[in-house]
């Protein structure tokens, strides 16, 4: 069959049509929580994944996937991720470390990695979700994929919000332009019912308490070791 086809016209036409461009993006308005609400179930066993925004120059606590921006200018921003979400074989939270950069003012210019050992390649953001009443808001939810739209996930701030407003547009990008099913294997991405994971809002709050109290434990070891450092200069002099 790949004999029978012009190899050139293929690559062609799978460039022409493998993406739809997305707008630069406004790191900041990708500042705050997020909820995985679609997802593809071939590397994603975990469940009730969630996922918060926040710049550097505020205090970033952890929650479940969360972007702390390290750097940022106009076209450029580095950012590291903190994801939880709780495993499907035993109920228990797991929390992974990832990175995203964005490097430019392009489409496809932002990557960034969950920091699963399954996912080894970053994703990028094909599609953002303005809010309706607000240009100036934040984005309500975020298209992420991968190289060849495999895997996809979308990303909401309110589950409701985006199950009333927001489903319908989605579901028709991501089945119109080749994201909902894979072609090869016939596999479709899957729903996160959110209804169900509530009551994982009590542990993420805990982890979230037990954070705090670990980085201020750390920043008074710092301080206090900063200032054996200045009594032990000030003694020898």
């Amino acid at each position: 069959l790949i004999k029978q086809v012009n190899a050139d016209q293929v690559a062609e036409k799978l460039q022409r049509n493998l993406y739809v461009a997305v707008d630069d993006l406004d790191v900041e308005k990708m500042t705050g929580k997020w909820y995985t609400m679609i997802y593809d179930p071939r590397v994603e066993q975990d469940q009730c994944i969630r996922t918060e925004c926040k710049l550097a120059s505020l205090f970033v606590n952890p929650e479940n996937f969360k972007v702390k921006l390290l750097d940022q200018s106009p076209n450029f921003a580095s950012f590291s991720t903190i994801r939880h979400s709780i495993r499907a074989s035993d109920g228990s939270i797991r929390i992974s470390h990832g990175i995203g950069r964005k490097y430019g003012p392009d489409p496809f210019s932002m990557l960034i990695t969950m920091g699963q050992a399954n996912e080894p390649c970053p994703y990028f953001p094909v599609k953002v979700g303005q809010s309706l009443s607000d240009k100036n808001e934040n984005y309500k939810y975020l298209v992420l994929t991968q190289a060849l739209k495999q895997p996809t996930i979308v990303l909401a701030r309110d589950p409701e919000e985006f199950n009333i407003q927001y489903r319908e547009e989605v579901l028709d990008y991501l089945t119109r332009f080749g994201y909902w099913k894979n072609p090869l294997i016939g596999t479709e991405l899957l729903n996160t019912d959110w209804s169900r994971c509530n009551k994982q809002e009590l542990f993420y709050g805990q982890i979230e308490e037990d954070e705090n109290e670990k980085i201020e434990g750390i920043k008074r070891i710092e301080r206090g070791g900063l200032l054996n450092q200045l009594e032990g200069k000030e003694k020898r002099k």
